[in-house]
């Protein structure tokens, strides 16, 4: 019987990670359009438009690559979550450095992949995905402001946007062990009604 819930777990992440790639494809190809089609009007509000340019082309690219992997090859899916992972938040921070630094859009896509590897992953690699995000948005930030004194906002936005994806990661542990303990507590009832139907 435990095999069976163990199964049914390693099935359901699978299903949740082939979501998650889609929704991934979907937000990249998104986030293209939306570049093709404002590039004239809104040219000035990114710093450099060929590098977020060409990080969409790659992100794409990525993302078909590993929805089509994980569709195909459904082996070691926590390892295959793990590059897909990687891949979102390199490709994410290269986009917030090309668009001149994190913005309310940019952050949100950070707080969603982070709550999906807090649902994903285990304990500790969604905690090593939150902190490689962090790294990543807030580590150019704080090294630039620190020497600006003029600029000591973005200082405080940066640590604020750090604290809050340690909040989301918490968040998503949080959500991840009240699922266990209903799966537990249905797995009981399941068992109960099994014996029941047995009498």
């Amino acid at each position: 019987m435990l095999g069976k819930i163990a199964s049914s777990v390693s099935q359901t992440v699978y299903r949740l990670g082939i979501w998650y790639s889609g929704y991934r494809l979907i937000i990249s190809i998104s986030l293209i359009l939306i570049y093709l089609l404002t590039a004239e009007q809104l040219a000035t509000n990114y710093d450099y438009p060929f590098l977020y340019f060409y990080t969409l082309i790659c992100y794409i690219s990525f993302n078909i690559f590993q929805l089509f992997l994980l569709k195909i090859v459904p082996l070691q899916i926590s390892k295959q979550l793990i590059f897909i992972f990687i891949i979102d938040v390199i490709c994410l921070s290269v986009i917030t450095f090309s668009a001149g630094g994190p913005n309310l859009q940019l952050s949100l896509l950070y707080v969603i992949i982070i709550f999906s590897s807090a649902i994903l992953l285990n304990a500790h690699l969604s905690l090593i995905v939150t902190l490689f995000a962090v790294i990543m948005v807030v580590y150019q930030r704080f090294l630039g402001n620190f020497f600006d004194y003029t600029n000591l906002n973005n200082l405080g936005n940066s640590a604020l946007l750090a604290f809050l994806f340690f909040v989301v990661h918490a968040i998503g542990r949080i959500a991840v062990q009240r699922f266990k303990i209903l799966e537990t507590l249905t797995f009981h009832q399941s068992i109960e009604i099994h014996q029941l139907q047995n009498i």
